[in-house]
């Protein structure tokens, strides 16, 4: 039987969940800073290949909806 301050009867030290929980949110945490550095060197990427920085070729007499472009 496991007792309140993290160790079995026996004396041997039980993870405590507070300490897996916190495991899990770093490792959460790991993954969603990779996954944003991913977007951002797509986005770098998507930039610097774009003629015109964020608007596509196709629309140069309309805008791109991102509310920067004027139309020419």
């Amino acid at each position: 039987m496991e007792e309140d301050d993290g160790h079995q009867e026996n004396g041997v030290p039980a993870p405590r969940e507070s300490d897996r929980q916190q495991r899990l949110r770093l490792c959460v945490l790991n993954e969603l800073l990779n996954t944003e550095r991913d977007y951002v060197r797509t986005l770098l990427f998507l930039q610097s290949v774009s003629p015109r920085g964020h608007s596509s070729p196709s629309s140069r007499s309309r805008t791109c909806g991102c509310g920067k472009c004027t139309a020419r």
